[in-house]
């Protein structure tokens, strides 16, 4: 029989690894769109990184103890992936690579 906690753990790697796995999606999805205004894409991707962050964070330092290594797209990276798109690149990569630097827009 399975324990809360294991259950719980569980539960907290299918939720990342689902979000992850539609974050990638949108991603790959979004780095063909151009944004051409600047200044409008700025504020899209401020908040984009704004509601995604916060939110995706807490919850993954709250059940990271019990997540195995790789299982999603970190905190931290997302703010890399997001500074990536409205160009119209189409080639900015896949959300599985890893970044090495940290920036929210």
């Amino acid at each position: 029989m399975t324990s809360l906690a294991t259950a719980d753990e569980e539960e907290a790697e299918e939720f990342v690894r689902r979000f992850s796995d539609r974050f990638e999606e949108v991603y790959k999805r979004q780095t063909g769109w151009v944004v051409p205004d600047s200044k409008l894409r700025d504020e899209i991707k401020v908040s984009a990184a704004m509601t995604l962050i916060p939110a995706y964070t807490e919850f993954y330092k709250r059940y990271r103890v019990g997540l195995r290594k790789n299982v999603g797209v970190a905190p931290e990276d997302i703010g890399n992936y997001i500074s990536d798109l409205y160009f119209g690149s189409g080639e900015s990569g896949c959300v599985s690579s890893v970044h090495s630097s940290v920036s929210y827009v």
